[in-house]
């Protein structure tokens, strides 16, 4: 093998979850504290009392919803790591595929269907670059989250370049 390939890595161009994340705690830091001053303040009547324990459960789903959003959008952030190509191979967040393990590289269109009547879903559909391995191990990288064309180019040239050696 040509000792001489640069090291190539492809971070995620996807920062969206991580404000996402910070905006989701902050929405339900704020429906948390509504909640206290809310139950803080003194009833007038019992009617009150009933609108007091509807709003704050309302609020406590919100901040429910809100801090499960956050938790699971910068899980997923943290499970993206950055695609690097160097000497030993492709390493993705499925792991390291070698150069001389790797089968081929395609893009797939994904389209979702509805379940029940198998009709197309009008606008979610999501170019994904799959680089197949020689075990059938797959390595799927999506357009959401990656500059996939770059990468797919970059890795086709770097193994008809191997190819040629």
């Amino acid at each position: 093998m040509n000792k001489d390939i640069p090291t190539v890595i492809f971070e995620s161009t996807n920062s969206g979850n991580i404000t996402l994340s910070i905006l989701c705690i902050l929405i339900a830091g704020l429906a948390l504290g509504f909640v206290v001053y809310n139950n803080r303040r003194p009833v007038s009547d019992s009617r009150q009392q009933h609108y007091r324990s509807l709003i704050s459960m309302l609020l406590g789903f919100v901040a429910l919803i809100g801090i499960g959003t956050a938790v699971f959008s910068w899980l997923t952030a943290k499970r993206l790591d950055a695609v690097v190509m160097s000497e030993a191979g492709v390493l993705t967040s499925e792991g390291l595929a070698k150069w001389d393990n790797i089968d081929r590289i395609y893009f797939h269109e994904d389209r979702q269907v509805q379940p029940f009547t198998g009709n197309e879903v009008g606008d979610p559909v999501k170019m994904l670059m799959i680089i197949e391995k020689v075990t059938a191990k797959t390595h799927v990288l999506s357009e959401e989250h990656f500059n996939i064309e770059v990468i797919g180019d970059s890795l086709k040239s770097r193994l008809e370049q191997l190819n040629r050696e």
